[in-house]
C-alpha cells in the first residue's frame, strides 16, 4: 500500500460502504498504518471520514494522544484532535491533557497552540484569570 494514493484511499471507503464493513476494524488497521505513516495526508483525511461516518469519536483523544507521545509536534494529530473537540464535543480533559504536555515540555509550541484553541473553542471548560494567566 502506497500511503499517499488518494484514489485508493477513496475506493477503499467506496468498498467499505458497498460491503457495510465494520467501521471499528476499519479504524483499527488505521492506526496501524499510521505507525508508519503518522503525518500522510491522505491517512489522516481518511481516518477523519471513517470517523464520522462511524459517528463515534470517543477513541480519537487516545489515538492522537498515541501519535503525539512519539512526536509531539505532529500537524496532523494535532489538527484531527481540534476537529474531533469539536464535531464530537470531546472538550473535557484537553486543558489537563495539554498542561500536562506543556509541564513535560514547556517549549512546545503545538501544545500551547492547542491549548490556546481548547481555551478559546470549548464552553464546557469554564475559563478564569489563572487559567489565561497560565
Amino acid at each position: 500500500l502506497n500511503a499517499a494514493n488518494y484514489t485508493a484511499w477513496h475506493f477503499r471507503r467506496l468498498c467499505l460502504e458497498a460491503l457495510g464493513s465494520d467501521l471499528s476494524a476499519e479504524l483499527a488497521w488505521v492506526a496501524e498504518i499510521a505507525e508508519d505513516s503518522p503525518k500522510n495526508y491522505q491517512l489522516w483525511y481518511h481516518r477523519r471520514l471513517i470517523v464520522e461516518r462511524h459517528g463515534d469519536g470517543s477513541n480519537e483523544h487516545a489515538f492522537c494522544a498515541a501519535v503525539i507521545a512519539d512526536d509531539s509536534k505532529n500537524y496532523h494529530a494535532w489538527a484531527h484532535k481540534q476537529w474531533a473537540c469539536n464535531h464530537f464535543n470531546l472538550w473535557d480533559g484537553e486543558l489537563e491533557y495539554v498542561d500536562s504536555l506543556l509541564s513535560d515540555d514547556l517549549r512546545n509550541n503545538s501544545a500551547w497552540n492547542h491549548r490556546w484553541y481548547v481555551v478559546h473553542n470549548s464552553s464546557a471548560t469554564p475559563v478564569d484569570e489563572q487559567v489565561l494567566e497560565r
